[in-house]
């Protein structure tokens, strides 16, 4: 029997597995309304504006190489949502969440291109695990055909999976909320660009 603190995470968990799930249906429905980039735009937009005025000290008090590096992230986070709603845009919801969900998969795999370093077993047995997972939740693993919009969705894995990386490489130290503002509102004005 799970204990009160773990039944809460195990309940919380799912609660955001189906909120990101559904957030790629009403994405769609959005990016049917208007062009893409715009969507995204407005959306980085609001976000950042939003984290700015909860927080204005934070954007004002920068250490060194906050903006070099929430910039970096930003940019990179961009690219990845960039062509996830191209991907999105191609395919249905279900393929798109799960070939967005391979980032899991790349994650590790890219790590050890850069790092040579080998991963334990577990790892390998998680991302089986994630992928088998990812396959089963979206119904979509039946039904890909490696088309343009299953193309950009890898790509967009790729890129969501050096964004952690890099999150994880430069992060330590950092304050999160100030280096989520600014990667927020560099990823605003990539989408503007």
């Amino acid at each position: 029997m799970l204990v009160p603190k773990t039944r809460l995470a195990v309940i919380a968990l799912l609660g955001v597995g189906f909120v990101w799930g559904a957030a790629f249906v009403l994405m769609k429905d959005a990016i049917e309304q208007q062009p893409y980039m715009d969507f995204l735009a407005t959306r980085f937009s609001i976000a950042a504006i939003a984290m700015i005025v909860l927080r204005p000290r934070l954007s004002l008090s920068m250490k060194p190489g906050d903006l070099k590096f929430g910039s970096l992230i930003g940019i990179v986070l961009a690219f990845g949502f960039i062509t996830q709603t191209i991907g999105l845009s191609l395919t249905t919801a279900a393929t798109s969440g799960f070939l967005t969900g391979l980032y899991v998969v790349f994650t590790p795999i890219i790590a050890w291109v850069f790092t040579r370093k080998r991963f334990p077993v577990r790892v390998t047995v998680g991302v089986l695990l994630a992928v088998v997972g990812l396959a089963v939740f979206s119904g979509a693993a039946t039904n890909i055909e490696f088309q343009l919009g299953q193309i950009w969705l890898v790509a967009c894995a790729i890129f969501f999976a050096i964004h952690i990386l890099l999150l994880g490489k430069f992060g330590h130290g950092r304050n999160s909320y100030r280096i989520a503002m600014i990667q927020i509102s560099f990823a605003a004005i990539v989408c503007w660009g």
